[in-house]
This record gives structure tokens, sequence and C-alpha cells, in this order.
């Protein structure tokens, strides 16, 4: 009896000893094996320049202190849906020092992290030590993160990501819960990123003065299908986001539910910052200040279209107000947009200009803002705030205009004051109601169909992905549905797109319905015809390697001229 006990404590004792591996400081490579895992890191590690360190799915990655992993040469942690790799801390409090891309050459082929989670990393050193909780890059050109959940990371900038002239992709990760000291809650980036389909949320400071409590960046951006929601600021800007001196694109993102306590609850863009803002929901955003929507800053002028706004609440502490947005000293250009329901306890409750803000608003729907002081649509707080409207619907019309004692000048031509008679509006005005999942679009009698200025160069889709200009454009963010061409009953047939975004290719998966002939186009955000075939088959795949990285557009139509199915698409390029 006693020799089979010791048998079998022998057999738990080899067991055991197979499945922990202890990681001495020092340099890494090769293979980490699951039948390892869990790796015990007890020092500071790197990945030498020409090596790479390849980590299976499911592994755990312990860090016994507060050590960093650089790499100067490649990382391929690579898990599965079901089988994610952990990169992690022992001790919580101290946490770890996160993974370093440090200076890593361009000669060595691209690391990868995809279906990781990392967490407890804290970078709170001096210089570059600071930036970038659980990943930091810096001089970069080959790094993917994809599908990665990064959560309660800590860092000066960057709690989440931190990435400095670097050209890498984050994309469809998760970033929450993580906390910074300075800029950018969830990710820092100063240009060069493209920031895909990422939920970044829940991210929150603990200093004052700081700026972008989702996401602060700077230079050219690409930030395209996020999901950026309740996020904080405290005593800075940008509850979501905060752009200085941005250019590129911020394209087709879920903006909800931040706050800040100075201006710029949803957004706000500053310091020449004039990126393509289009097909945005920027939604029940708030702020004590200015601009609970956006705030728009020192001369940035961003060409904004097919945005809904909505919802938004100010509830001001200051002089400056704008439940929807705030702009200084800033003249947007501004097609197409569905400004409603915004809120603000003083003045502005749709749009507040100031220092001069004199922006063009064509084919824009003004309607259901509330102030609790004067303009409900719009406020001039300055005589030289002068904007523009044509061909605008705005509730109670320019006469209704705050102008803190000053006069309109502005140019107006072809506006008017009707019930935009909206699908399923928010119930109410402010944040309690809510903007997001309220619908926007037309009904098919409303006033705002076929009433846009006719003459005008337009994107090509609206915010749903709509054909534009049916017959003369419309005005807001929806082309209305009931002049289609032909047969439209989107998602008559269950549709799947995987991955999205991708980088390689896509793959449309139809239910047993669509087994007859189905033609699939896809067209870019001009409309120009990227892509056409006809199939029979459940499951078709589309190689994206000759497409330009951006937004797309599929549609699935039968022999009968019905549309049975549409939607966004995404491909990011390395």
């Amino acid at each position: 009896m006693k020799l089979i006990i010791s048998g079998i404590l022998l057999v738990f004792q080899t067991l055991f000893s197979y499945a922990q591996t202890t990681i001495p400081g020092g340099t890494v490579s090769g293979i980490w094996t699951l039948g390892g895992s869990p790796y015990e890191v007890e020092g500071s590690i790197m990945v030498p320049d020409g090596e790479t360190l390849t980590i299976e799915p499911g592994v755990e990655v312990s860090f016994q202190g507060h050590y960093k992993l650089l790499v100067l040469g490649r990382i391929l942690a690579v898990g599965t849906v079901v089988d994610s790799i952990y990169f992690t801390a022992s001790n919580t409090v101290d946490g770890w020092y996160g993974m370093k891309f440090d200076g890593t050459p361009a000669s060595n082929d691209t690391s990868r992290l995809s279906y990781c989670s990392l967490r407890w990393g804290r970078a709170n050193g001096s210089n570059n030590d600071g930036f970038g909780g659980a990943v930091f890059m810096n001089n970069i050109t080959k790094l993917v993160v994809s599908n990665c959940t990064l959560r309660n990371n800590w860092a000066l900038y960057g709690g989440g990501i931190a990435s400095l002239n670097s050209i890498s992709k984050i994309v469809n990760c998760k970033i929450s819960a993580n906390t910074y000291a300075s800029d950018g809650g969830g990710i820092y980036t100063n240009g060069g990123t493209s920031i895909i389909g990422n939920t970044i949320s829940g991210n929150s400071s603990f200093n004052s003065n700081v700026e972008g409590g989702g996401l602060w960046c700077s230079h050219a951006v690409e930030i395209m299908g996020n999901t950026i929601s309740n996020n904080t600021t405290n005593g800075g800007y940008g509850g979501g986001i905060n752009c200085v001196g941005c250019s590129g694109s911020i394209i087709g993102n879920v903006i909800s539910y931040n706050y800040d306590n100075t201006a710029g609850g949803g957004i706000r863009l500053n310091n020449g910052s004039s990126p393509e803002f289009s097909g945005n929901f920027v939604c029940n955003n708030s702020t004590d200040a200015g601009g609970a929507g956006m705030m728009i800053s020192n001369q940035s002028d961003p060409v904004m279209n097919n945005n809904v706004i909505a919802n938004n609440h100010e509830e001001s502490t200051y002089a400056y107000a704008g439940g929807a947005m705030l702009l200084w000293n800033s003249n947007p250009i501004i097609t197409n947009n569905t400004i409603v329901n915004n809120s603000s306890s003083t003045t502005g409750g749709g749009i507040f200009c100031h220092e001069g803000s004199s922006p063009t608003f064509t084919n824009c729907i003004l309607y259901g803002n509330a102030s609790d002081d004067e303009g409900d649509q719009v406020m001039l707080n300055d005589e030289q705030s002068d904007p523009n409207f044509y061909y605008c619907n705005i509730e109670g019309g320019t006469a209704a205009f705050g102008l803190n004692g000053n006069f309109f000048t502005g140019t107006t031509s072809n506006n008017f004051d009707s019930d935009p008679l909206f699908l399923t509006p928010s119930s109410g005005v402010g944040t309690s109601h809510d903007g997001y999942t309220a619908n926007w679009s037309l009904q098919p009698n409303s006033p705002c169909i076929d009433a846009g200025n006719p003459v005008g160069s337009y994107s090509a889709f609206d915010i749903a992905g709509n054909p534009r200009v049916l017959n003369i454009i419309d005005v807001g963010a929806y082309e209305g549905a009931s002049t289609v061409g032909m047969t439209t009953e989107p998602d008559l047939i269950d549709v799947s797109v995987f991955p999205n975004p991708t980088i390689n290719v896509f793959t449309i998966r139809m239910n047993e319905r669509a087994h007859s002939t189905i033609q699939i186009t896809l067209t870019d955000a001009s409309g120009r015809l990227v892509y056409r075939n006809e199939t029979n088959e459940q499951f078709v795949e589309i190689a994206t390697s000759n497409f330009v990285g951006g937004l797309y557009y599929y549609s699935l139509i039968n022999q009968e001229g019905t549309e049975l199915s549409r939607g966004k698409m995404v491909v990011v390029k390395r």
C-alpha cells in the first residue's frame, strides 16, 4: 500500500514539474509550450534582435516582480478564440513593467499579439518607461495587436497601449478599466497607428488636468469602427477622445457615455485637428463645461459628413456651453449631420460658437435641442462668430438663434423648420434618453427627403451604408429608403462576415435560404465597385490583397433584384 501511494505521489510530482517553468532575467527565444506553462518570470527579459520567441495558445506568463519584456527581435504570441495567452503579475499591486517594443529593428519580421490577455502592467518609470501600461511601442514598423484584452493596466501615458513614432495595428481588442496619470486612458498615440474595430471602455484617470479618457492622439490617425464608451477624464479634455493636431480619418465609430469635467465629453479636436470625421455616432456624452458631444477648438477645421450627434448633455459651471458642439476659433465643414435632442443647462443646446467660429452647415438637421437659457439650436457668443446654413432643417429657424446681444450676419439659403419625422427617435432630451439605439432614419413622408442642396459633391453612402442621392440628396445623416430603385428588404437572410476587420481575406457566410444564385458586390467608401461575383455557395471568400485599407460596403442581391442583406467591412493594411 505504501508503495502504491509513493508511486502516485511521484506521478503528481512529475506532472507538476512539467507544468511550471522558471524564467530567470536575461535573453529569451525559442518556443514556450503549453506543457511548460505557467512560465514564472523572475527578472526582466529580452528577445534579442534577429531572434523569435513563440508562445503557444493557453500559456500563462506570470511576472514575479516589476519586470519588463523587451522585444528587440520578434514575438509570436498567437492564441485562439478558446485558448488565450495570459500575461499577468503575481503581485497585482506592484504589477509588471509591460511589453516593450523600443527601437525594434525593421529587419525583423512582424510581431503579433493575438488572443492575448494582458493585465496588471504598470508603467510608472521615467521617460519611455512611463508609456504603455501593457504594451509600449517606439519607432517600430511591424506590430499587429489583434483580438486581445488589455485590462487593469496603469501608465503615465497610455494606460493600456502607447505608440510613439510607430506604424502598427490595434484591431478588434478590448481595452478597458485601465488608468492613467497624464494622457490616454486606453491608448496614447502620436500617429501612424491604425485603431480599428476595438472596444475602448471604462478607462479613467486618478489625476487632474489629463486628456483623452479613452484615446489620446496626434498627427495622422486612422480610427475606424471602434466603440469608445464610458471613459472619463478629470479636469482635462476629451472624455472619449482627445485629438491634438490630427489629420487622417475618424470614421464609423460609436462615441458614447463618456464624461469630461472641463470640455469635450465625447471628443475634442484641438490645435488644427482637421481629420475626416464621418459616419460616427456621438451620443449620451456629458461634460461640466462646454461641448458635451464635441469640442472643436484652436483652428481645427474637420470635414464632418453623415454623423449623428444626439442626447449629449452639458451641465455648465463655466460661461462656455454647447450640448452637441462647442466651436472655439474653428470653422469645420458640416454636411448631412443629424444634431438632435442635445441639452445645455445654460446656452446653446445644440451648437455654441465662440471666438470667431464660422462653420458651414449644409443639409443638416438641428432639431429638438434644448437649453435652459437661450439658443436652443444655435448660440452665437460673439460678434465674430457667423456660421452659414444651407438647406438645413432648423427648429425655430435663424430667428431663434441666441445672439448674446450680437448680430447674426452669416449666409443662409433654403433652410426650413419642420418636424423631421424620424422613424423612432429617442424619447426625450439629454443623456437620460438613449440617442444611439434610437432610429434617426426618415419616415417616407419626412420633409427632409429630397430637400438637400441638389448641387454638391457628396459621399456615396449615408451613415447606414445606404446609397446617397437617390433623387435629390436628403437632409440629415440618413438617406430616405422609400425611393430606392430596387426592392430593398435588408437582412432577409442571415449573413455573417468574418473576420471583420480583416487583413487578408473576408469570409461571407449565408444560411440555407440563400442557396439560389446570389450576386455579391463590394464598393469602397467613394462608391466605386471593387468586387462583383455570383454564387450559390453558403461560404464565399473574398481576398483583399489588392484592396487599399479602409471602409467597404457589401450588398447581396437575388435574381429578382431584391437586396437581401448589406453591411460594412473594414480592410486593414500592414
